[in-house]
């Protein structure tokens, strides 16, 4: 079985699925880097059976209109939102783009029910062939290390739209009342955005790119983790903050309760005081293993791999 694995981003939760197929499938793996790849497309999709891809987005829907053969795919997050200005379903033309993928798809594999939940309310025809399948995570790899330090992070591209749908902003706000303790905001940092986050107090930093080693070398300091989002799928750095003690203050939307259940605290999207109130809580309690247990239990990896493996090879 030729499987063609299409993605925009190597993320993590991109190169495990690149990891997981290749051990059963002939996997061919394509960048779509815009239009003037097309002619290159051609030629695999021509030599596939079988085509892989992750987010319903611009690049699915030409690879879509491309071929008939059987098309798997995997929603992230922003592929079933509607909150104006960034989901999928949030405008006429996306929303005529994002039906359209998933008409055509073979398969479709939400990472969380919350986003099932959104594609059905938009597309109750389409709920046979709508699977939901969470993410993975490598537990050996990500595991707690030493003693914890009196740091707050996050992880997430920074970008214009990231400012708001993340709560960075938020949390720019919330540093500057916390004086005494750092934080971190871990991620790649947009061209469009770099110039525009001004008056930064000095106990933020905001490190750009970092290498996969000292992400878990982040995690495996900070006491504290925070994703003050307006919308997510299932968090991948929720879930691996989570595996190496962190503990987590999130504004619980969408999926991130299916990860995070009891532990941490919740609060509500943009309450800068609650937010505050919490990570100083969070700050002076001790760490325990509840947190690793519970995605040990609900995200292994080998579950994700079983169930594509038996997905994949169903398809005819």
């Amino acid at each position: 079985m030729k499987v063609l694995f299409v993605y925009k981003h190597k993320r993590t939760f991109v190169e495990n699925d690149i990891k997981i197929l290749s051990k059963h499938y002939d996997v061919t793996l394509f960048f779509f880097s815009g239009l003037r790849c097309i002619p290159k497309l051609l030629l695999e999709l021509h030599k596939t059976d079988i085509i892989f891809i992750w987010f319903a987005s611009y690049h699915t829907y030409i690879v879509s209109k491309l071929t008939n053969k059987p098309i798997v795919v995997v929603v992230g997050g922003y592929d079933a939102s509607d909150i104006k200005g960034y989901g999928m379903f949030s405008s006429y033309l996306r929303k005529k783009i994002v039906r359209s993928i998933y008409k055509k798809a073979t398969k479709i594999l939400p990472v969380d029910t919350s986003l099932a939940n959104v594609i059905a309310t938009y597309m109750p025809e389409i709920i046979s062939k709508t699977m939901t399948l969470p993410t993975g995570y490598d537990f050996y790899y990500f595991k707690p290390k030493g003693e914890k330090e009196r740091i707050v992070i996050t992880v997430c591209f920074v970008d214009r739209t990231n400012l708001w749908r993340k709560g960075l902003t938020t949390l720019i706000d919330v540093a500057r009342e916390i004086p005494d303790v750092p934080f971190y905001i871990i991620g790649k940092i947009a061209d469009n955005v770099r110039n525009s986050i001004e008056n930064l107090p000095e106990n933020i930093t905001l490190t750009d790119w970092i290498s996969d080693e000292e992400l878990l070398e982040m995690y495996q300091k900070a006491k504290v983790f925070t994703l003050l989002s307006k919308h997510e799928g299932l968090p991948n750095v929720l879930c691996e903050a989570m595996l190496c003690n962190c503990i987590p203050v999130t504004t619980g939307v969408c999926g991130i309760p299916n990860a995070q259940g009891t532990i941490g605290y919740y609060i509500g999207y943009g309450k800068k005081d609650d937010i505050i109130a919490a990570i100083k809580k969070a700050l002076q309690q001790e760490t325990t293993n509840e947190g690793r247990d519970r995605i040990k239990e609900l995200f292994n990896i080998e579950k994700r791999e079983r169930a594509l493996n038996k997905l994949i090879g169903e398809i005819k």
